[in-house]
Protein backbone atom coordinates (compact mmCIF):
# COMPACT_ATOMS: atom_id res chain seq x y z
CA UNK A 1 0.00 0.00 0.00
CA UNK A 2 1.30 3.14 -0.87
CA UNK A 3 0.55 6.93 0.53
CA UNK A 4 -1.68 7.43 -1.93
CA UNK A 5 -4.00 4.40 -0.92
CA UNK A 6 -4.15 5.95 2.51
CA UNK A 7 -5.79 8.97 1.36
CA UNK A 8 -9.13 7.09 0.30
CA UNK A 9 -8.63 5.23 3.76
CA UNK A 10 -8.07 8.35 5.78
CA UNK A 11 -11.76 10.12 4.27
CA UNK A 12 -13.65 7.28 4.12
CA UNK A 13 -12.83 7.17 8.44
CA UNK A 14 -14.18 10.72 8.77
CA UNK A 15 -11.59 12.55 7.53
CA UNK A 16 -12.00 15.43 5.43
CA UNK A 17 -9.58 15.76 1.91
CA UNK A 18 -7.67 18.46 3.60
CA UNK A 19 -6.52 16.53 6.59
CA UNK A 20 -6.09 13.69 4.66
CA UNK A 21 -3.74 15.85 2.62
CA UNK A 22 -2.01 17.39 5.78
CA UNK A 23 -1.36 14.27 7.39
CA UNK A 24 -0.07 12.56 4.42
CA UNK A 25 2.26 15.46 3.28
CA UNK A 26 3.93 15.30 7.04
CA UNK A 27 4.42 11.62 6.66
CA UNK A 28 6.93 11.42 3.78
CA UNK A 29 9.02 14.51 1.93
CA UNK A 30 8.77 12.77 -1.01
CA UNK A 31 4.53 13.32 -0.82
CA UNK A 32 5.42 17.14 0.21
CA UNK A 33 7.63 17.74 -2.68
CA UNK A 34 5.08 15.64 -5.12
CA UNK A 35 3.90 17.79 -7.94
CA UNK A 36 -0.13 19.13 -7.70
CA UNK A 37 -0.84 17.07 -11.10
CA UNK A 38 0.79 14.21 -10.18
CA UNK A 39 -0.96 13.89 -7.19
CA UNK A 40 -4.52 14.65 -8.50
CA UNK A 41 -3.05 11.86 -11.34
CA UNK A 42 -2.94 9.31 -8.49
CA UNK A 43 -6.21 10.70 -6.52
CA UNK A 44 -7.99 9.43 -9.81
CA UNK A 45 -5.75 6.69 -9.98
CA UNK A 46 -7.48 5.40 -6.53
CA UNK A 47 -10.40 6.32 -7.27
CA UNK A 48 -10.88 4.30 -10.56
CA UNK A 49 -9.48 1.44 -8.89
CA UNK A 50 -11.87 1.49 -6.00
CA UNK A 51 -15.19 2.18 -8.48
CA UNK A 52 -13.24 -1.01 -10.84
CA UNK A 53 -12.92 -3.39 -7.39
CA UNK A 54 -16.88 -2.80 -6.29
CA UNK A 55 -17.63 -4.41 -9.22
CA UNK A 56 -15.64 -7.39 -9.18
CA UNK A 57 -16.20 -10.81 -7.51
CA UNK A 58 -13.98 -9.79 -4.61
CA UNK A 59 -13.52 -11.28 -1.01
CA UNK A 60 -16.36 -9.70 1.05
CA UNK A 61 -14.60 -7.08 3.65
CA UNK A 62 -13.16 -5.51 0.95
CA UNK A 63 -16.52 -5.76 -1.51
CA UNK A 64 -18.42 -4.23 1.20
CA UNK A 65 -15.86 -1.34 1.85
CA UNK A 66 -15.32 -1.14 -2.01
CA UNK A 67 -17.96 1.49 -2.61
CA UNK A 68 -17.01 3.25 0.51
CA UNK A 69 -13.73 3.93 -0.40
CA UNK A 70 -14.85 4.87 -4.00
CA UNK A 71 -16.86 7.74 -2.99
CA UNK A 72 -13.47 9.04 -0.52
CA UNK A 73 -11.74 8.66 -3.79
CA UNK A 74 -14.00 10.84 -5.64
CA UNK A 75 -13.75 13.44 -2.67
CA UNK A 76 -10.31 13.07 -2.53
CA UNK A 77 -9.95 13.83 -6.42
CA UNK A 78 -12.09 16.85 -6.54
CA UNK A 79 -10.17 18.36 -3.95
CA UNK A 80 -7.23 17.71 -6.07
CA UNK A 81 -8.30 19.04 -9.15
CA UNK A 82 -9.56 22.10 -7.31
CA UNK A 83 -5.83 22.26 -6.37
CA UNK A 84 -4.62 22.12 -9.54
CA UNK A 85 -6.93 24.24 -11.09
CA UNK A 86 -6.62 27.21 -8.68
CA UNK A 87 -2.92 27.32 -9.11
CA UNK A 88 -1.59 30.60 -10.41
Amino acid sequence: MGLADLAPLLISEGHSPQEADRLLRGSSPLWEKAHADDVAGLAALMSLRHWARAGQQVDPPYKRDAPVLAEAGQKWLRYRMDAVTSRP
